[in-house]
């Protein structure tokens, strides 16, 4: 079975002309489905931020954790390179946060200094 391009698909599902999918494919593909995607987002908060607030900071380095997994272990059947590029988000997700917790750490750790 040959595959279809997302203008291929469009014109055939919506017997489209060529000028109005092509509008609708570059709309599509503005969206950042890996980094900032729609659906995770309300108002000026990221899914992720709230679930740091409302769970604390360790659930959220486990769901990275979990979630860059998930992505790593799907990829090859699903969703290819896009999982891949989630599976990092994740993982630099994690390990911004790791650093960040250090670098507190650090700070809190440093003798108070007289003047």
């Amino acid at each position: 079975m040959k595959r279809q391009s997302i203008e291929e698909y469009l014109q055939e599902r919506n017997n489209m002309d060529e000028t109005k999918a092509s509008f609708i494919v570059s709309d599509f593909e503005s969206v950042d489905p890996v980094n900032h995607p729609s659906h995770y987002k309300t108002g000026k908060y990221e899914c992720i931020d709230v679930m740091e607030e409302a769970l604390g900071r360790d659930a959220v380095k486990g769901f990275c954790l979990c979630n860059s997994f998930k992505y790593l272990y799907r990829a090859k059947k699903k969703n290819g390179i896009e999982d891949l590029k989630k599976a990092h988000w994740y993982l630099d997700k994690l390990i911004k946060m790791y650093t960040e917790d250090e670098e507190d750490d650090d700070e809190t750790d440093q003798p108070e200094r007289t003047i």
